[in-house]
């Protein structure tokens, strides 16, 4: 059907966006393939260090399904940006010394069974045993039950995205903004380039991370400070000099100041520490990261945790960290970004905005990011917190009526309520509150099932993770085979 059919819609004459990081090219790419007839122009910002988004080396295994949507194959990304594979995160003293507990991807799992010693899922086992295998389609297999994400090295993964957007089209900018041009009804009509170019559009994203230049210059946008909420509001940062492992497990160790992670990629493995400036001073926190991840901090980066009330003010859409910024715990920064776009195109808006479409977006785009925070935020209200001053804080924390509600539920019935539009789906959320001590309670249906029948679930599972070991080869051994045979 042509756009001057019934009913139809123009299509955008123009699309800009603003910041040419990994999720600026990301937008472009999926926006150009959207609409194919729109010109789509990407315009360069300076990399900004808080834009966590844009820094990320691994996301969510629903990004596996978003690659795919706009070409971006697993196995380019294995050959040529040196990805490998993370089936879980494993929490180290989190809730004191000696408290480990694992968040797995892969088969959800009674809320009965998330007690007691040994893997509880099929992924838990194989990372575990450092050993995978691919999933299959096949519900009788164990291999059925496996999920994953993927890490990979950032600048290689940039490149690919940038080397995609070229081939799709996507006009790359690289001089920077130095003035905006506005109509008189506030919408922002026309960007100048310090190369004295001047790119007019119908509307803007911007990826330009918390500075959110086109957003923050549009209107006098709102922000809602999540700083009683979450705690952490500084980062160090190393160079990701360490040695890399090949690794199905990345960790976050829980310290007396503040928490390190280590995500573990094939060419190094890269480090954070996040703790409270209000508590721990740069110098202690950064002699806290080195004794926890063996490497000195090289950068500092300090955040603002909270989003802005309407990531969409006129014409202009804020993306990622110009939308909401947090610690990035777990990889979620870069997943609530590809939501976001999700979100944008699944509402594909016309040449002309229609104010209804905006009022939705901001309405849901509001309820990922509050849910992303929520999340975030669970993983600090364990009834029995570690020492430090860092935990007793964080304790203290505002909690909002979703998270205290998730907790009453969790701890009460082994249940989550249902969230919408949350960007972390029941079985993360039951990971994490199972893993800080919160329950599960007895839901009136476990409490109704035999014992005997329960032991019987529990052999069964036991037995699938036996059998999914003997399928699965180790994860080096699998790795080399994968990279000397693509296909």
């Amino acid at each position: 059907m042509s756009d001057t059919a019934p009913g139809a819609r123009a299509v955008p004459t123009c699309i800009g966006l603003v910041g040419d990081g990994q999720v600026g090219l990301t937008a472009a790419i999926v926006l150009r393939r959207s609409y194919p007839r729109s010109d789509v122009v990407l315009i360069a910002a300076p990399p900004d260090p808080a834009a966590l988004a844009d820094a990320a080396i691994t996301s969510w295994p629903s990004s596996l399904g978003f690659h795919d949507s706009f070409g971006f194959d697993e196995a380019g990304l294995i050959l040529r940006a040196g990805a490998s594979h993370r089936l879980a995160t494993r929490y180290a003293e989190w809730c004191g010394e000696g408290r480990d507990w694992v968040l797995a991807y892969g088969a959800a799992l009674d809320p009965a069974m998330r007690v007691g010693p040994g893997p509880q899922t099929v992924t838990q086992a194989l990372a575990a045993s450092g050993r995978f295998a691919m999933p299959v389609d096949n519900p009788e297999s164990p291999l059925s039950d496996i999920d994953y994400a993927l890490r990979w090295n950032g600048p290689a993964y940039r490149s690919r995205l940038a080397s995609l957007a070229r081939h799709m089209g996507v006009r790359h900018v690289t001089a920077g903004l130095s003035g905006l041009a506005y109509a008189g009804d506030g919408s922002l009509t026309a960007v100048t380039c310090e190369d004295g170019s001047t790119i007019a559009a119908d509307w803007w994203l911007d990826c330009s991370g918390p500075a959110a230049r086109l957003r923050a210059a549009a209107s006098e946008p709102e922000f809602e400070s999540w700083a009683g909420m979450l705690p952490v509001d500084r980062l160090l940062v190393d160079e990701g000099t360490a040695s890399p492992a090949l690794s199905l497990e990345d960790r976050l160790l829980a310290c007396e100041d503040g928490w390190a992670s280590q995500v573990f990629g094939r060419d190094a493995a890269y480090a954070s520490f996040g703790y409270a400036s209000g508590l721990t001073s740069d110098a202690a926190a950064a002699a806290a990261f080195e004794r926890a991840c063996g490497v000195p901090a090289v950068g500092k980066i300090v955040l603002r945790p909270g989003r802005l009330r309407a990531a969409w003010a006129g014409n202009v859409i804020a993306i990622a960290d110009a939308a909401a910024s947090f610690e990035p715990l777990h990889g979620l920064n870069l997943h609530l970004a590809h939501r976001q776009l999700g979100l944008l195109l699944e509402l594909l808006p016309a040449r002309d905005i229609d104010p209804r479409e905006r009022d939705e977006y901001n309405r849901r785009a509001a309820l990922l990011a509050d849910g992303a925070r929520d999340w975030i935020a669970a993983h600090y209200c364990s009834p029995v917190p570690r020492d430090g001053a860092f935990w007793h804080h964080a304790g203290t924390q505002q909690r909002s009526d979703a998270l205290s509600a998730a907790l009453q539920q969790f701890a009460a019935r082994g249940r989550i309520p249902h969230f919408e539009d949350a960007p972390v789906g029941q079985d993360g959320w039951a990971a994490v509150l199972a893993g800080i001590g919160t329950g599960p309670g007895r839901s009136a249906l476990q409490a109704a099932k035999d014992p005997v029948q329960l032991g019987v679930q529990q052999a069964a599972l036991a037995r699938r993770c036996s059998a999914a070991l003997a399928l699965a080869r180790p994860y080096p051994e699998w790795l080399s085979a994968r990279l000397a045979n693509p296909q």
